[in-house]
């Protein structure tokens, strides 16, 4: 078992190494300068169009299976859980504090990304034999290369082993060992058997009723878990204040040093700092992934690049928020002592890290932190990884569908149960390095598609800001519209030919 642990973190670092890492990047700017900056420039357009709209009563207007909101939390639950509360501290124990600096850099392009994943998911979402939406990268992969149909049909069915595979790591294994290790750390006489046992029943109760029931169950508990967590992080900066400028000052002075977590002593490296935190930063708020747009496809929206808006914001929430207020509730907390809690992070020779690791710098940092944080850190991280679990086997179930149609689902829902027992009882690092893995296996399909689509996310970005008509491609497939003409296109100032490919 140490042989495959060790193959599998060489693997890892292989398949995330930094061409791969510049190759990402350069695609992300690549889509922001097609877009011309577009998640800066309407940034505050996106805002009013999506938080500034919830109590609207027209909010729902349009096809889908859920609420536009219930759609975005439904994505945030894989995004804001582990990926955000465990990845940013991991990042910075393995990274060193320069990670997080790579983290907010890369996701400054991801909200691009983010945007562009989901105007094409909705845009081209179809209804499967059942009768429920379904889109995601399945779909555009195959509309990005329709003249090239078994380049079409290799890509799409390489995301969906990747997706499938995910969803048992990223979405399974790790959420249970973050849950197992957050209830452990704080109620040390849980035996870990019996979490996962109750992980599993309710897992199992949840995802059994589809994306509607994981939609609602996501919809009442991400917001409430978000705000809950985000308070707890300012009062722990609050009552380190004093300490907030050494945290942003172990982040800028580690930018290039990639100098390690462990005692302050050099040893993350460049190379390591930027590759953990770029792809911590991927798993955290999962632009270009491709896994968000396959719940964001099922939103009842009468437009795709109003959906795109939730994109922006959910990678702006995500990363530039609940990422920075957690890396900085970790650099700053102190032990009695004086000593940074990121000084002490040996413990009999293991490092500790996740979940752990931010219940010991909240117990430092909250007023009756011994008291207080175990129950908060406890019961977000739980919740989260729950509602992880049930968005990341929603995207399985779909890689599944796409592959072998609707009758697998029953399938894998009852292969993805018992696998929410194995994460309580498997080591986190294997996890996280096999995830890391699944996750390129991911983004290199969505990333390609993305590149060949961007015309197209053009002339609908377009098409949404001089108010023509749209028409979606379910539309015109049942027969019902034309493709918007060349003639409107260019009349409404649309991007020239783009038309025709949408």
């Amino acid at each position: 078992m140490e042989a495959l642990y060790d193959f599998i973190g060489h693997l890892n670092s292989l398949v995330w190494s930094l061409p791969v890492l510049f190759a990402f990047v350069a695609v992300s700017i690549f889509v922001s300068v097609k877009l011309k900056w577009l998640q800066f420039t309407k940034f505050n357009y996106a805002m009013k169009q999506t938080f500034g709209k919830l109590l609207e009563k027209n909010e729902n207007k349009g096809e889908g299976d859920v609420s536009a909101f219930a759609a975005l939390t439904t994505a945030m639950s894989s995004t804001l859980g582990v990926g955000t509360l465990v990845g940013t501290t991991t990042a910075i124990v393995v990274g060193g504090a320069g990670a997080v600096f790579w983290m907010m850099f890369a996701a400054l392009f991801a909200l691009a990304v983010k945007y562009s994943e989901l105007v094409l998911a909705v845009h081209y979402r179809e209804k499967n034999d059942q009768g429920n939406w379904t889109g995601g990268p399945f779909y555009y992969i195959k509309h990005a290369f329709r003249n090239h149909e078994g380049l079409a049909k290799f890509l799409a069915a390489f995301f969906s082993v990747g997706a499938i595979m995910a969803s048992f790591t990223l979405g399974n294994m790790i959420q249970g060992q973050s849950l197992a290790s957050a209830i452990n750390s704080g109620f040390p006489q849980v035996p870990l058997l019996g979490i996962g046992i109750v992980a599993s029943i309710v897992v199992g109760l949840v995802i059994l009723g589809g994306i509607t029931r994981i939609a609602q169950v996501a919809e009442k508990t991400v917001p409430t878990m978000t705000v809950i967590m985000f308070i707890a992080c300012i009062v722990a900066i609050f009552m380190n204040i004093q300490q907030i400028p050494h945290a942003f000052v172990s982040i800028f002075t580690n930018i290039f040093s990639g100098r390690a977590a462990v005692g302050g002593v050099a040893g993350a490296g460049l190379a390591a700092a930027i590759r953990i935190g770029i792809t911590r930063g991927i798993l955290s708020n999962e632009g270009g992934l491709g896994s968000a747009p396959i719940a964001h496809a099922t939103a009842k929206v009468d437009h795709p690049v109003k959906q795109g808006f939730w994109g922006i914001v959910e990678v702006f929430v995500d990363t530039h928020v609940m990422c920075l207020v957690v890396a900085l509730v970790v650099l700053s907390a102190t032990n009695p002592d004086g000593s940074y809690v990121m000084d002490n992070i040996l413990e009999n020779g293991t490092l500790i890290n996740g979940a752990p690791l931010l219940m010991e710098a909240m117990r430092q940092s909250l007023p009756m932190g011994n008291i207080i944080a175990p129950p908060i850190v406890a019961t977000v991280i739980t919740l989260f990884a729950l509602t992880t679990m049930f968005g990341f086997s929603f995207y399985g179930l779909k890689g599944m569908e796409y592959l072998f149609g609707t009758k697998s689902q029953i399938f894998f829902r009852i292969v993805f149960i018992p696998f929410v027992l194995i994460g309580t009882l498997v080591r986190v690092g294997l996890a996280f390095n096999l995830s890391n893995i699944f996750m390129l296996v991911m983004v290199v399909p969505n990333l390609i598609a993305l590149v060949a689509s961007m015309d197209v996310v053009n002339a609908l970005t377009q098409n949404y800001f001089t108010g023509a008509k749209y028409v979606s491609w379910y539309e015109v497939t049942q027969g019902k519209e034309d493709v918007i003409g060349e003639a409107v296109a260019k009349e409404k100032g649309l991007v020239s030919g783009a038309a025709e490919k949408i």
